[in-house]
């Protein structure tokens, strides 16, 4: 067994963080354990995770700097590392007693992986009763697809996302990164959190799976309860004029959703008489001639660059933004006065971007 310290985005976390002394054993690879377990870490918790002697798969994907890419080093920093082979009797044998020394074991293995090596709930539970004891999947612990392979866009195909998401001519696609697998990660953040203040009221642990496709389809649950109140009727579009369209050297979104809101984009593309049109006088009339309605806003809005028409949707109170690229992200200032990143000295270069997780810093 090896061990050996991730970079940390910052010094060792004060007494005062709500999880410090709260002890992690971390067997998860990818990105959703990981990026839990990066959460708990940033709130004081102190995270071993255990890898194999080939390490994370995840650490190969991306420009390489020391052996790691991007998104390993993001998702892992202020985690301890330490190198086990599960396949031995005595990487697993190192495994159990870290886990019993711990207060939470995350995982992400297929169903039935963690019980075959010691390590699965009812026999951790039975040693060590007030364990909370995590996993994350791709289909949950039971049904037809628990023990088949999952990666992030097999679930946004199954999950329904490559549909919403699909072109103009209908190709469905899917989102070109790994949303679900963040969104079980926060999902799994919060499902430990809850686990630990139940235990710290009741003194005994739980067992708990957080499943890729239920991650999926909880974010969506909304549009999917809408999908199930349509009942086969065709679906109404939620606003008009709502979407990106082009101006002079790039593209803009225009969020309408109020009558008001319409008139306040009018304002700003300086067309009161498209406020005043009959056509578009209520939501639903906007909706019914959205084809004339796009045409007449689209118009308007080639005759300006995009910053001129955010000031002018700012001076109108009118709701729209840039569409922005990535470096756009990274450079915008109200990314910077709210501290939505820090800038770190990594093997990269230095003084890079690292986002930071929202709510983290105690405002008051």
């Amino acid at each position: 067994m090896s061990a050996s310290a991730f970079s940390s985005s910052k010094p060792a976390p004060p007494s005062q963080l709500p999880l410090a002394g709260v002890k992690i054993c971390d067997l998860s690879q990818g990105v959703a354990g990981p990026y839990c377990g990066l959460l708990l870490a940033q709130q004081g918790a102190e995270v071993v995770k255990i890898e194999p002697p080939g390490g994370d798969w995840l650490q190969h994907l991306g420009v390489q700097a020391h052996g790691q890419g991007p998104h390993y080093w993001y998702l892992n920093r202020g985690k301890q590392r330490r190198t086990l082979d599960l396949r031995s009797s005595d990487g697993r044998q190192a495994a159990i007693e870290l886990a019993m020394q711990s207060d939470v074991l995350l995982a992400s293995f297929r169903p039935g992986v963690l019980e075959r090596m010691g390590l699965g709930a009812q026999a951790m539970l039975a040693a060590r009763p007030e364990l909370v004891h995590c996993t994350i999947s791709g289909f949950g612990t039971t049904g037809p697809m628990a023990s088949r392979p999952a990666v992030d866009g097999v679930i946004q195909a199954l999950g329904g996302w490559m549909t919403i998401n699909r072109t103009a001519q209908g190709h469905p696609r899917p989102l070109a990164y790994f949303p679900i697998d963040m969104l079980a990660g926060m999902y799994a953040f919060q499902t430990v959190l809850a686990a630990l203040i139940r235990r710290w009221r009741s003194g005994s642990g739980s067992a708990h799976d957080v499943g890729l496709l239920h991650a999926a389809a909880a974010f969506l649950g909304p549009r999917l309860f809408e999908h199930a109140c349509e009942q086969g009727r065709p679906r109404d579009l939620f606003s008009s004029p709502n979407g990106a369209y082009r101006t002079r050297d790039g593209w803009y979104m225009v969020a309408v959703t109020t009558q008001a809101q319409f008139e306040q984009v009018c304002e700003a593309l300086s067309c009161p008489e498209i406020a005043r049109d009959p056509r578009f006088a209520s939501r639903q009339l906007r909706i019914d001639h959205r084809a004339a309605l796009d045409e007449l806003v689209a118009a308007r809005m080639t005759l300006l660059d995009s910053a001129e028409c955010d000031r002018a949707f700012a001076a109108a109170g009118a709701m729209g933004a840039p569409v922005l690229d990535l470096q756009g992200v990274l450079d915008h200032p109200q990314l910077a006065a709210i501290g939505g990143f820090e800038h770190l000295d990594t093997a990269w270069g230095k003084g890079l971007p690292v986002a930071t997780t929202p709510g983290a810093d105690i405002i008051s």
